[in-house]
C-alpha cells in the first residue's frame, strides 16, 4: 500500500512511499474525512479485517474484529461509520452488510442479502448505493446507513465491481464490461442520463476511482509490457446521439496522465484523499528466494 501527493502540475505524484511493506494482503478503499488516515482491507492477521493508518504511522490498527472475514470497508457521507461485509462464518450464511463507528462501538446490521457493490458518497448528508443481482441486470437501490434500505432507483446492465460513486453522490461511473475495455460510463442518478468516455490512449481499464473534485477518475490500465496509473479527465468533445430511454452521450476522447509505470501485468488503483492532496494506492510486489540443499 502506497501513498503519494499529488502535485499541482498534472502528470506528476511526488513523495510516492510505501505505508506497508510486509508479506500480507493490504488494499487502500477509503480516506478519513479530514484526509489524514487511509482507510484499508488486510489479511494480516489470517482473515480478512478494516484497517486504519494515520499517513504519519508506520502500521495499521485493526478496525473490526470477529468470526469470519470483514471486507470492503467504506466509510459513511459523514466519515464516522465504517460499513463492510461480514461473510465466511457460521453465523452469517448470507453476506450482512454492517457498520460500526470509526472511532470503536458494537457492529450493527444494515442489510442483509447477496448484494454485489456498495458505495457510498464523501458528503455529508449524502447518500449510500448498493446494487443486487437479478438476471442480467444490477438493480440500483438507495440506503441509509443507520436505517437501512430507503428505494429502488434503477435497473442496470450487470454492474461490475469497479464502480465508483462521486464526491457528491449524484453520478455513479464504470468501466464497461465489454470491449473494448477503454470505456467510461457515468450515470446521473437524479436525471437518469448516461454519459460515455472513451479513454484513447488506454488499453484495459481494471479499476475506477472517482478524482476528489468530481471534474475526472483515477484508473489502473493493465497493458501487454505494462501496468499504469491514470488520470483521466472527463472533458472533451460530446454529441448527444439518442434519447430513448435516456439522455445519451458519447464523448469522443479524454484527457489523461500517465501518473505511475509499473512492468508487468499487476493491479493498480488510486483513492485521492477528500481535499486531493494525497493519493493512496495498491500495487503487489513479488518477491522470491533461491535455496540449496545439500544431501547429507
Amino acid at each position: 500500500m502506497y501513498v503519494g501527493e499529488l502535485a499541482t502540475v498534472p502528470g506528476r505524484l511526488r513523495q510516492l512511499r510505501a505505508l506497508t511493506d510486509d508479506e500480507t494482503y493490504t488494499v487502500p478503499l477509503d480516506w478519513t474525512r479530514d484526509s489524514r488516515t487511509v482507510v484499508s482491507m488486510s489479511n494480516r492477521d489470517g482473515q480478512c479485517r478494516a484497517y486504519k493508518q494515520d499517513l504519519n504511522s508506520d502500521s495499521p490498527h485493526v478496525i473490526t474484529s470477529g468470526p469470519g472475514s470483514q471486507t470492503n470497508p467504506r466509510l459513511s457521507p459523514d466519515g464516522e461509520h465504517v460499513i463492510y461485509w461480514q461473510t465466511g462464518a457460521p453465523e452469517y450464511p448470507t453476506p450482512q452488510l454492517m457498520r460500526m463507528p470509526l472511532a470503536g462501538g458494537a457492529p450493527h446490521k444494515v442489510f442483509t442479502g447477496d448484494a454485489e457493490v456498495f458505495l457510498c458518497s464523501r458528503t455529508a448528508g449524502g447518500l449510500c448505493v448498493l446494487t443486487e443481482r437479478k438476471g442480467n441486470t444490477s438493480v440500483l437501490s438507495l440506503f441509509d446507513p443507520l436505517n437501512g434500505r430507503i428505494a429502488k432507483v434503477l435497473n442496470l446492465p450487470r454492474l461490475p465491481g469497479n464502480a465508483t460513486i462521486s464526491p457528491d453522490g449524484r453520478h455513479i461511473a464504470f468501466v464497461l464490461p465489454s470491449l473494448p475495455h477503454n470505456r467510461i460510463r457515468v450515470i446521473n442518478l437524479n436525471a437518469i442520463t448516461e454519459q460515455e468516455i472513451t479513454v484513447s490512449d488506454a488499453q484495459e481499464l481494471e479499476s475506477l476511482d472517482w478524482s476528489a473534485d468530481g471534474t475526472g477518475f483515477f484508473s489502473g490500465d493493465v497493458r501487454s509490457d505494462s501496468t499504469r496509473l491514470l488520470r483521466i479527465d472527463r472533458s472533451g468533445a460530446s454529441s448527444l446521439l439518442w434519447m430513448q430511454p435516456r439522455a445519451y452521450e458519447i464523448t469522443s476522447h479524454s484527457t489523461l496522465q500517465v501518473l505511475w509505470t509499473e512492468p508487468g501485468g499487476y493491479q493498480i488503483w488510486g483513492i485521492p484523499s477528500p481535499d486531493g492532496r494525497y493519493l493512496a494506492s495498491y500495487k503487489p510486489t513479488l518477491s522470491a528466494n533461491v535455496w540449496m540443499v545439500e544431501n547429507p
